[in-house]
C-alpha cells in the first residue's frame, strides 16, 4: 500500500496549481461553512464548479461602476418631465413649475402620459452594456442591483413630493408571453423588484401585453403603431385601478426608454382605467440622449 499524505488526497474542486502556494483544505459535507461562517449550499458548489472548470466569473455591478468611473445622472442633468438629457438647456422641474411651464423646450406644453420621468442615465456605455446583459444573459442579480440604484434615485424625488411609501405601487413593464419564454427572463420585473426592495413597497402586475415585433427593429413612427393597443390591464390590475385608494403614486418600471412609445402606451392604459387622483411616473434605467 502506498503512503498518501493529506496533500495527495483527492479534493473537489481542485486547488489552483500555483507554484509555492500552500494547499488549504476546503470544508466538506452538508455542514460546510463558507467565509464568515456561512453554511455552503448547493448553489455555492455549482458556482465553484463554474468558476473552476468553465472560468465563469462575473464582476459585481459595484466593481463595474468603480472600473468605469460611472455616476448616475443628477436630477438637474435631464428633463424631469420627458427624460431627455438637458444638454445645457434650462429645464423646469415639475415640482417647481406649473404644469404648462414645466419641462424642457421639446416637451413644454405637450400632453404626456406620465407625470415625471426618473432615470439613471443615458443609454450608453456602462448602463447600455448592463441592461443588455440583464436582458440577453439572464443576469438577474445584476438587474436587481440596477433596480436598487434606480430606487435610490426615485426615493430622492419622492422626498420632494412627500408621498408616503405605503401609497406607492411599482408596476413592471410587461413582456409578451412569447418574448418572456424565448429570453428566459422578465427583465423589467427583475429591475422593478430591485426598485421595490429599495423603497420597501410592493410590486403588482397591472398590465399584460400582446406579442408584437420587437420595438428595437422599427422606426419611431412604426413603434407607435406597433405598440398601440398591445397592452391591457390584467383582471387584478383593473380591480386595483378602479379602487381610488389603491395608490397615490404608480411607478411604471422598464429598463430602457428611447422614443417613449412603449411607456406612453402603458401609462395611457393605466390612466384610462384608474379612478381618483394620483400620479404615474415613468422610471427607467436608461433613456435616450438628446434628440
Amino acid at each position: 500500500m502506498l503512503d498518501r499524505t493529506p496533500q495527495d488526497a483527492f479534493r473537489w474542486p481542485p486547488a489552483p496549481s500555483v507554484a509555492g502556494a500552500a494547499i488549504v483544505p476546503r470544508p466538506s459535507g452538508g455542514g460546510a461553512a463558507g467565509s464568515g461562517g456561512r453554511i455552503l449550499g448547493w448553489r455555492d458548489h455549482v458556482l465553484d464548479i463554474e468558476r473552476t472548470w468553465l472560468g465563469l466569473e462575473r464582476p459585481s455591478w459595484a466593481d463595474m461602476i468603480r472600473e468605469a468611473g460611472w455616476r448616475r445622472d443628477a436630477a438637474a442633468s435631464y428633463c424631469g418631465r420627458c427624460g431627455r438629457t438637458a444638454g445645457g438647456e434650462e429645464t423646469l422641474d415639475p415640482c417647481d413649475a406649473p404644469a404648462g411651464e414645466a419641462g424642457c423646450r421639446s416637451c413644454r406644453g405637450r400632453t404626456l402620459a406620465w407625470d415625471r420621468v426618473v432615470r439613471l442615465g443615458e443609454h450608453d456605455g456602462l448602463l447600455r452594456d448592463t441592461v443588455l446583459e440583464v436582458k440577453f444573459s439572464r443576469a438577474r442579480g445584476l438587474g436587481h442591483e440596477v433596480g436598487r440604484a434606480l430606487g435610490v434615485a426615485i426615493a430622492e424625488c419622492i422626498e420632494r413630493v412627500r408621498v408616503a411609501m405605503p401609497e406607492i405601487v411599482v408596476v413592471p413593464m410587461p413582456p409578451s408571453r412569447w418574448r418572456r419564454f424565448v429570453r428566459g427572463i422578465d427583465h423589467a420585473s427583475v429591475v422593478a423588484t430591485g426598485v421595490a426592495s429599495e423603497l420597501g413597497v410592493g410590486v403588482e402586475r397591472w398590465l399584460r401585453r400582446a406579442h408584437r415585433p420587437a420595438q428595437s427593429t422599427l422606426s419611431e413612427a412604426s413603434r407607435r403603431r406597433n405598440v398601440a393597443g398591445a397592452m391591457q390591464p390584467t383582471r387584478f390590475g383593473r380591480r386595483r385601478l378602479m379602487d381610488g385608494s389603491a395608490a397615490r403614486l404608480v411607478l411604471v418600471v422598464d429598463d430602457v426608454m428611447t422614443t417613449g412609445s412603449t411607456m406612453e402606451e402603458a401609462c395611457r392604459r393605466l390612466a384610462s382605467v384608474r379612478a381618483g387622483a394620483g400620479e404615474v411616473w415613468a422610471c427607467v434605467a436608461t433613456a435616450a440622449g438628446p434628440s
